[in-house]
């Protein structure tokens, strides 16, 4: 085989790659309006370079960062990509009838899924009390850390009432 085809086949193979990863890995939304996307990575490579965005998160704040998101999508439930006790919660938010966006934090080997998956982990430790995936945050600062207290609080039923609240629940009957 000619040297020509093995750099188009190795161009081939890396672009195939990165669509599979930006299909499987990307966050994903569960029925949430067209301005929570901003809170997504988006598809394609940002022609901003990384070392720029991380500045940007660290000018704004990590805090500012993530609550303006969290704000924006009413309900976001962060994950560890292939995880059971995250598509556990996935499931008992569905069950609620909760529209709730997903944002992947962590990769299947535990690496970070975006640029300021560390410092957000940081920042839900400190908010929450523990840096255990999944969590839900919402709207107004209300997060639950960890699959026991988003059962728990089903359970109480102060995750539902606390989603009803921001609008990310169908309000009662």
């Amino acid at each position: 085989v000619c040297p020509a085809m093995k750099s188009l086949t190795a161009v081939l193979c890396t672009w195939a790659l990165c669509a599979f990863i930006n299909q499987v890995v990307r966050p994903t939304f569960e029925g949430f309006p067209p301005d929570a996307a901003a809170f997504v990575a988006p598809a394609r490579q940002s022609h901003v370079p990384a070392r720029q965005r991380r500045l940007a998160v660290q000018r704004r704040g990590v805090e500012d960062e993530f609550e303006g998101g969290v704000n924006s999508a009413k309900c976001v439930l962060f994950v560890r990509a292939s995880d059971q006790r995250s598509e556990m919660a996935k499931e008992a938010l569905t069950s609620m009838g909760v529209r709730f966006a997903t944002m992947e934090i962590l990769n299947e080997v535990e690496l970070p899924s975006i640029g300021p998956a560390l410092d957000y982990l940081d920042y839900m430790e400190r908010k929450t009390g523990t840096g255990e995936l999944p969590q839900v945050h919402l709207k107004g600062g209300v997060g639950f850390g960890g699959l026991d207290a988003i059962f728990d609080a089903q359970d109480s039923g102060e995750l539902l009432e606390a989603c009803r609240k921001v609008g990310a629940a169908p309000p009662a009957r």
